[in-house]
């Protein structure tokens, strides 16, 4: 029983260390990021859609770079990159003048708005220390 005991502690313990700890600033990002993709009315207007897309890909690469540096942070990095991957096409596609449709543009803040979601979830469950 008390190896089991012991055992089970060692393996939390060495997880744990494996975690970067809750970030506050982190999760601010990630708020940012997931309150502005939520401005779904902004896909009415063309100038305000571009702004909103620019705006969506530098909050995501700030977070990005913000969170690569940080030790221990694999999890973090991965999420904050998919982030960019989301929004760098939709910025893209404004700066490039193609023209997106509504649906389109309501489409890709939808996609960002439930990844930076999970990106939220996932940092509210870190360790706070």
């Amino acid at each position: 029983m008390m190896k089991t005991l012991i055992l089970l502690l060692t393996t939390l313990v060495i997880g744990g260390c494996a975690t970067a700890r809750f970030d506050n600033k982190e999760l601010t990002l990630a708020t940012e990021i997931r309150f502005a993709s939520a401005q779904v009315k902004a896909c009415d207007n063309p100038q305000d859609a571009a702004a909103l897309a620019k705006l969506l890909y530098e909050q995501s690469k700030f977070f990005a770079m913000y969170a690569e540096h940080i030790p221990d942070n694999t999890e973090t990095i991965k999420m904050a990159a998919e982030l960019v991957k989301e929004a760098e096409p939709f910025n893209q596609a404004y700066a490039d003048n193609k023209k997106p449709s509504t649906a389109y543009c309501k489409s890709k803040l939808e996609i960002v708005n439930h990844s930076a979601n999970s990106v939220q979830r996932a940092m509210a469950i870190k360790l706070r220390k």
